[in-house]
């Protein structure tokens, strides 16, 4: 652990997944809160979100092997799409059929988010740290998951998606500073990852 703060590098990128992990879980779990307050039977409408997050985590899966999108480009186009969910929830009074297609879609891409992230975090770190530090990252993503219950709790339903919205743009952004990983090797060292241009 004390190697993350020891190296730049890697403490930039180890701090960069912790935060990432925190508001990605936090985001899932805020699209299966918000499910609560659908219309219709809510068992039916979780099974259906779950066979949305079954489906993703294959597309998700399919577009990270695409060279000419990786991991990178592909969270990004997912958080542009949640982005825009999370806003036009937000902001717009839907009938209650969109309503309910705009958190399927929102479920889709949150859920995708999340299995690139399983994948991209093992493939940013070292050997030495990965295991470790995808533990810590995974710990962060639960907190998230436990705190999110309590902002849906407490905000008006608004300012709820509106956070999460401005929350997914600053992933985005986070997005720049961590390295491409598709058909890269993985490093077996610290010294080899502060190595790498």
């Amino acid at each position: 652990v004390l190697s993350n703060f020891k190296y730049p590098s890697l403490r930039y990128k180890f701090l960069i997944l912790c935060v990432i992990w925190f508001g990605t879980r936090s985001t899932s779990n805020c699209i299966s809160l918000s499910s609560k307050s659908l219309p219709g039977d809510y068992y039916f409408n979780i099974i259906i979100l779950f066979i949305f997050e079954a489906v993703s985590y294959n597309v998700s899966g399919n577009l990270i092997n695409i060279k000419c999108l990786g991991r990178k480009r592909t969270l990004w186009a997912q958080y542009l799409i949640i982005t825009v969910i999370f806003f036009l929830l937000s902001f717009v009074k839907f009938p209650v059929k969109i309503e309910l297609i705009l958190n399927f879609f929102a479920r889709f891409n949150a859920a995708g988010i999340e299995a690139v992230y399983w994948a991209y975090t093992l493939e940013v770190y070292p050997t030495p740290v990965r295991s470790i530090n995808f533990g810590i990252n995974v710990t962060c993503g639960n907190i998230g998951s436990i705190l999110s219950p309590m902002a849906y709790e407490y905000l008006p339903r608004w300012i709820f998606f509106l956070i999460f919205g401005i929350l997914s743009i600053f992933h985005s952004f986070l997005l720049i500073f961590l390295p491409e990983t598709v058909g890269k090797p993985m490093a077996e060292s610290i010294e080899e990852l502060i190595n790498k241009k």
